[in-house]
């Protein structure tokens, strides 16, 4: 059993995960999972705060399990969105981008800033810009990632 904070054992974790599937997000590349804006209970509802709060605790929980689609579906959760993070589109867009950029002649800076930029009107902006603590834990997810061999794209 995975040490987890909050629930009792994965077990526990799968079945309230199973009650929000539908408002989770998941990284296709570094698996992390996250509250999907602007989501509704089953009811079709808005999520109430105390519900916020469970997807939000099962999003974190999930995360620290690596879980991709293949092993989400077979523990019976299948309306996860799934997706790319911003720190991972930033990732892979990162040769491509400043060619396009270096073609306009423009500065190649994408995926330079931290925190902050002067460029907002760049078309890259949004996925650019990143802030400092989250990139640390994302490269600290992907050298989990990386050294434990679970993420065929590292």
């Amino acid at each position: 059993m995975s040490k987890l904070i909050h629930f009792k054992s994965d077990e526990e974790l799968i079945k309230t995960a199973r009650l929000f599937e539908g408002s989770m997000a998941q990284c296709e590349f570094c698996r992390l999972f996250w509250l999907k804006e602007h989501t509704l209970n089953k009811d079709g509802k808005e999520l109430q705060p105390e519900e916020v709060f469970l997807v939000e605790l099962c999003a974190r929980n999930l995360s620290e399990l690596y879980l991709n689609a293949t092993q989400l579906r077979e523990r019976g959760i299948i309306l996860v969105s799934h997706t790319f993070c911003n720190y991972c589109m930033r990732h892979m867009l990162r040769k491509t981008a400043k060619e396009n950029q270096r073609r306009r002649n423009h500065f190649d800076c994408f995926a330079t800033a931290v925190g902050n930029c002067s460029q907002k009107d760049c078309r890259y902006y949004e996925i650019c810009v990143v802030n400092k603590e989250g990139l640390e834990m994302w490269e600290k997810r992907m050298l989990k990632l990386k050294k434990g061999g679970v993420n065929k794209y590292v």
